[in-house]
């Protein structure tokens, strides 16, 4: 029968099925509560006794270690107080703030005096000399006598002892005096005094009871000695240990533990019953001692240092401060018990505490007896309440395994509804209730989202092609059929290969539709490419296709969305071009910001140069030599000039003079003025027809473009020598790919172009030969600027320029000026220089540069004027208010620190209305010479300033001035 019932449980608990076992959850239920509320008990009891007991026992020795720390603290500062007014006294008397000399000894009694009330735990403190002299300050033990007694001994010229005696309140009056001729005391025989005069250091005794007192005590002394080593006296202090006692009594050793503190003798020093520590010989009831450790009543303190006094001595060779911790049995009771060795200014104490066990696990166990009774009480009922648990879980669960069974075989009809307290059980009971319509519902869901998608695929601008893992298309899209010309009928199913076969991408001809595809087939992650598209009527359509992997029912595919990017690239190419015109529009205001900035000190600079140079030609009386060297100065100057107005003209910052102008005259002059300069290697052929219409320019600009571009084409000769050809004609030009290329209109221009039979241009600076400061000659030739200001100003014209070369064939730059057309007389180019016209009127010259403004003085003086000059505009103004009428002319610079040139005029003109003035200025770009003249001046001239040029203006505005008059 009991074999049988065996044998049931077995089959309850396990099953067997496909060869694995599986464990029944009703048994697992119940057995695994069981288990785990007993088993839990009957580890974690014992456990918990014994990590409880662990814990406190680490918790008494914490305990006991802060209480030890504690009272070594106090025991240093105790001792650090006393080394502190032994040493201070030490200095005060070496320093001889404090004296034993006769007319001092009251400085040194007072000082006395204000130890003892700072530091309470002072019984005394005194000083002995060589000579027996004797200087001591104690507490008085006696209130009726008073708070202090001072102690003098001396000695007389005859060798008698005088000892005086003074009592004292605490407000330091004298309460009564006593001399005493019979006092035996001499402090060199003191143990003290011995020893401190011995070891000739700071000294501690053992402790002992004060005599006056009757309090146990130490005395800390030193040795006083001077600069040369000469023993002046002994600095002693006697300390009364009370305090410690006092501050041991304080301490909370659990209930009934304690603390105590013992000397290497087993003295006991500090005990919390003070009264504990005067111990009287049987023999002699009047001599009183420190106690020994086992002298006193409480045994205890005696068995805990005997616990841990082997291991202190063990522990005393390596570590002073060796900390020994034990237990103890004293009668029936268990103690723990901790001594600490201290040892400071040749001092060993040890301090020692002990706790009974009972103070802290006697209510532990108790607790423990009745948590154990409680746990299995509570034990018992949880496991009853488990397996009701149990089977609330278990009854709806066995019900949805049997719901299951009949859903995996498609029986949707059974329904039974499953109720349960727990809501999990219940949601999944619930579950099976919509498993049903929810399978249905999404059935037809996907059948709803499959027509969406085709009907998005289809209506896409994109074309979609899926192709399998063989390279056979399985989607084809509408927008596919479109871009590459065949159907879905005959894409489906049919290779990539033969749908796409010639197919590219932009930067590496091998790689093709088909090949993105078959690489795709291992299905790595592909990021989205450029190709050229070729359709099936062999167009070519740039494209954009992205790839990504989908599996379905465990078949692998690739899709590809194919993007028409006609458009874009079209976009694209518009973006970088107006990008390109920005970008060369930032280059140029950057040019014309830096050129603002320079040009006016530069042509200040200049002015000196120039204006020096010709001084000195003045003065050279016919020296051809030196009149060579001062025009080269003059020339360079002119040069960078020159250089300055091209940058200003590159930046659209200098304003331009257009008139009718014949260019024959000017290319001549051009052509005169370089072919000086080339050497023989090189021949100039000149094709200028005299009958060219006229063109509205600037005379001076046309010279600088006719020059520049014969120089570069010199610059291209230079080493290996050629013809350079200059043709200078009139072009009728109709609509052409030549003006479409210059942004030019159909018409009649001016046509100038330089040939030259030199190295030629490479394709890659073509490009780039008109971008400011691009140059590709050698360092020290050329500044990058010359093309660059020549196009502007061709530009600035209505004109346009372009340029053809071949590498080692030469190169052809053509300028193209639109012809005027008016018949007004056009300008034929320069006149002449003015003659130099003189003249003996006063002149207010005002420039606040030093350097210009004496160069300019001496040129006014060498033309006659009398001139008076001032580098500050407010200067100026108060010397022309001093006396108005007294200057005939006044030139001034625009840009000064304290005042502008026109704000200058304005003031001038308050006082003497219509007074000649002429403004001289490098560069502004707040004035130009209309609004000079609108302003009130007479002329407005750029710096440099030639001699004969300033004569000129100087003579005119004079000239005009008597006119008016």
């Amino acid at each position: 029968m009991y074999s049988v019932q065996v044998l049931n449980l077995r089959i309850a608990l396990i099953s067997c099925k496909g060869g694995r076992l599986k464990l029944s959850i009703r048994w697992a239920v119940i057995l695994g509560c069981i288990l785990l509320i007993w088993g839990t008990q009957m580890f974690i009891m014992p456990f918990s006794i014994v990590s409880s007991k662990r814990v406190m026992l680490g918790h008494t020795r914490d305990i006991m270690e802060n209480i030890i720390d504690l009272t070594l603290e106090e025991t240093r500062n105790y001792f650090g107080v006393a080394r502190g007014a032994a040493h201070l006294t030490e200095r005060l008397i070496r320093s001889d703030i404090v004296s034993t000399d006769a007319n001092r000894i009251e400085k040194l009694e007072r000082y006395f005096y204000d130890q003892l009330e700072i530091y309470a735990q002072f019984a005394g403190i005194y000083f002995a000399t060589p000579s027996g002299h004797f200087f001591y300050v104690n507490r008085e033990t006696d209130p009726e006598k008073g708070a202090f007694r001072y102690k003098q001994i001396e000695y007389d010229g005859t060798g008698r002892k005088i000892t005086r005696l003074i009592w004292r309140d605490r407000n330091k009056d004298v309460l009564a005096e006593k001399t005493d001729f019979k006092d035996s005391y001499d402090p060199r025989k003191r143990p003290w005094y011995i020893k401190a005069t011995r070891e000739k250091s700071i000294i501690w005794t053992d402790p002992y009871i004060f005599f006056s007192s009757q309090k146990p005590g130490i005395t800390s002394a030193g040795p006083l000695y001077d600069s040369e080593g000469k023993l002046q006296g002994v600095v002693g202090v006697d300390i009364e240990l009370d305090v410690l006692s006092a501050f041991v009594g304080k301490l909370r050793v659990g209930k009934t533990g304690l603390s105590f503190i013992i000397n290497q003798n087993e003295d006991v020093i500090a005990f919390p019953d003070v009264t504990r520590l005067r111990y009287r010989e049987q023999a002699d009831k009047n001599s009183v001692r420190l106690p020994k450790l086992d002298e006193l009543e409480n045994a205890v303190c005696a068995l805990a240092y005997g616990a841990v006094k082997d291991r202190l001595k063990e522990g005393s060779s390596s570590d002073p401060s060796t900390r020994a911790f034990a237990s103890f049995k004293a009668g029936e009771k268990t103690y723990y018990t901790m001594f600490t060795r201290v040892q400071a200014d040749k001092i060993s104490w040890m301090v020692g505490v002990y706790i009974p066990e009972e103070d802290y696990l006697g209510a532990i166990l108790a607790n423990q007896r009745r948590t154990l009774l409680l746990t299995l009480a509570a034990s018992v009922l949880a496991t009853i309440f488990g397996l009701y648990v149990a089977a609330k879980i278990i009854r709806p669960i066995s019900a949805l395994d049997r719901q299951a069974r009949r859903i995996r075989k498609n029986d949707w009809s059974s329904r039974p509804r499953i109720i349960s307290v727990f809501k999990e059980i219940q949601r999944t009971a619930n579950s099976f209730y919509e498993m049903k319509n929810a399978v249905m519902a999404s059935e037809r869901e996907l059948k709803e989202k499959e027509a969406i998608h085709r009907a998005i695929t289809e209506t896409a601008n994109e074309a979609i092609v899926m192709v399998d893992g063989n390279g056979r298309v399985a989607f084809w899209n509408s927008a596919a059929g479109d871009m590459f010309g065949f159907g879905a009928r005959e894409a489906v199913g049919s290779h990539i290969r033969e749908l796409a076969p010639f197919q590219r991408q932009f930067d590496d001809a091998d790689v093709t539709l088909y090949t993105l595809f078959k690489d795709t087939c291992p299905f790595v992650p592909l990021k989205t490419v450029e190709l050229m598209i070729r359709t099936r009527s062999g167009k070519e359509v740039p494209a954009e296709v992205s790839m990504v992997e989908i599996s379905l029912e465990d078949r692998q595919y690739a899709i590809a969305v194919i993007r028409d990017i006609s458009v874009r690239r079209r976009s694209e190419k518009e973006k970088l071009a107006i990008w390109q015109q920005l970008q060369q529009a930032q280059k140029i205001e950057a040019i014309g910001t830096l050129a603002g900035g320079i040009a006016h000190d530069f042509n200040n600079i200049l002015s000196g140069i120039i204006g020096h140079a010709e001084l000195l030609q003045t003065e050279l009386d016919g020296n051809e030599a030196a009149d060579i060297h001062a025009e080269g100065i003059i020339s360079a100057g002119e040069r960078a000039r020159d250089l300055v107005r091209q940058i200003l003209a590159f930046s659209f910052q200098e304003n331009h003079k257009l008139a009718l102008v014949s260019l024959p005259g000017i290319i001549e002059e051009a052509c005169n003025l370089m072919a000086s300069s080339l050497p023989k290697s090189i021949s100039i052929v000149r094709e200028i027809d005299s009958s060219c219409p006229p063109v509205s320019a600037d005379s001076t600009q046309i010279h600088q473009v006719a020059l520049n571009l014969m120089t570069n084409a010199f610059h291209a000769m230079e080493d290996s020598g050629g013809t350079l050809t200059v043709r200078l004609g009139h072009r009728e030009i109709v609509a052409d790919g030549l003006l479409e290329k210059m942004d030019l209109t159909p018409g009649h221009y001016v046509s100038y172009a330089v040939t030259d039979t030199g190295v030629g241009i490479s394709p890659d600076a073509m490009d780039r030969i008109f971008d400011p400061y691009f140059t590709t000659k050698p360092e020290g030739k050329g500044t990058g600027l010359g093309l660059a200001v020549i196009k502007g100003i061709v530009q600035n014209h209505g004109g346009g320029i372009h340029v053809e070369s071949r590498p080692g064939q030469g190169s052809c730059f053509e300028v193209l000026i639109p012809a005027a057309e008016n018949g007004s007389q056009p300008k034929t180019g320069s006149s002449g220089p003015a003659r130099v016209r003189k003249g003996s009127e006063s002149i207010l010259l005002v420039d606040d540069q030093k350097s210009v403004i004496n160069v300019e003085r001496q040129i006014l003086e060498l033309l006659g004027y009398r001139v008076t000059s001032r580098l500050s505009a407010t200067e100026a103004v108060e010397t022309f208010a001093a006396s108005p009428d007294r200057f005939d002319l006044v030139v001034t610079d625009m840009n000064m620190p304290e005042m502008t040139g026109d704000v200058l005029a304005g003031k001038l003109f308050d006082i003497r209305p219509n007074l000649p003035m002429i403004l001289l200025t490098g560069y502004s770009e707040s004035i130009g010479r209309e609004k000079a003249l609108a302003l009130g001046f007479r002329d407005l001239l750029m710096k440099p300033v030639r001699l004969r040029e300033l004569s000129a203006a100087i003579r005119s505005a004079l000239e005009y001035h008597k006119m008016l008059k």
